[in-house]
């Protein structure tokens, strides 16, 4: 009976023993099954994540170097910012940026600086047998219009077209006179009597060859300086003369000529602000034809205006 018993118990034993092996290792697979799940799910996160991370960098360097103006801005015009998550921590990245005119070092000039009207007083260098009038002598430039090539961010080439009238006016009796010969002379009036009128005319149209400099004052405002040549083609020239006498009336005198070069140069300096400027030329070949005429340098300072 004893030995039956024992038996029984223990075939009991080993029953119970096979069924608790087969009801829990299902469920202890299940549970590592589970934990492989959610931590396969964490490194997904965390790649996602680190991915996301890395295309926002991406995308704010990317913002930074074309300056996307349609990136989202937050507080003051020119800030902008972004959240970003890695490895489970989170960044604020703020990125400073502002217009691409507005950028240190990245203003351009794009406005050349000839174009407009001007006033010149004038004077006559080389200028011995006569006296000229500085009050009466100027020119009117219409300079009507330029245009430019940019060099670099602060240089420009600049040429156009224009229009120059001047006018010489001399003092006393001392006119001038186109002689039998051809050629231009200041005369001494004979019979000692003053000239009512003596100015000598001149219209030239203007070409200019320059290189000019800018550089930016403050947010809207501009210096710049302009140098270079200036071709100058005659159109016409004369010297009028007029002598009032009270007993034979008045005598006029008036020559087209006068041996006045066709084409001629300067040379000229410009320097101004925003749209206002102060220059002055000086034309190196005489005013007349070698040996035709005086050897006179026209020279002149002067302001313009710039449209």
């Amino acid at each position: 009976m004893k030995k039956t018993c024992l038996v029984a118990t223990l075939s009991f034993t080993v029953c119970t023993s096979i069924l608790f092996t087969g009801i829990s290792k299902p469920i202890l697979g299940q549970e590592i099954e589970r934990e492989v799940a959610e931590k396969q799910s964490e490194i997904a996160v965390i790649e996602k994540q680190n991915i996301t991370a890395v295309t926002k960098k991406q995308n704010i360097t990317a913002v930074a170097e074309k300056q996307d103006t349609t990136a989202v801005t937050e507080g003051k015009k020119g800030i902008t910012k972004s959240i970003a998550f890695l490895d489970g921590s989170v960044y604020d990245l703020t990125l400073s940026w502002r217009p691409k005119q507005e950028e240190e070092g990245s203003w351009r000039a794009t406005e050349s600086h000839w174009g407009g009207f001007g006033f010149t007083f004038l004077e006559l260098d080389g200028l011995k047998d006569a006296k000229l009038n500085y009050g009466k002598s100027y020119s009117i430039n219409w300079n009507l219009f330029d245009w430019n090539v940019a060099l670099s961010p602060h240089w420009l080439f600049v040429s156009g077209f224009g229009f120059d009238w001047s006018r010489f006016t001399f003092k006393g009796n001392t006119g001038l006179w186109e002689y039998n010969d051809g050629s231009a002379q200041f005369v001494k009036d004979e019979q000692d009597r003053n000239y009512a009128t003596n100015k000598l005319g001149l219209f030239y149209l203007t070409v200019p060859i320059l290189f000019e400099y800018q550089v930016r004052a403050g947010e809207h405002n501009v210096f710049f300086v302009n140098g270079g040549v200036e071709g100058i083609i005659k159109g016409y020239g004369h010297s009028k003369l007029e002598i009032r006498q009270l007993t034979d009336g008045t005598e006029y005198h008036k020559f087209k000529n006068l041996n006045i070069r066709p084409i001629n140069a300067r040379i000229c300096l410009r320097a101004g602000f925003n749209s206002f400027s102060i220059f002055g030329y000086y034309q190196p070949l005489s005013m007349f034809a070698t040996g035709e005429g005086p050897e006179v340098y026209p020279c002149g300072i002067g302001l313009m205006w710039h449209y």
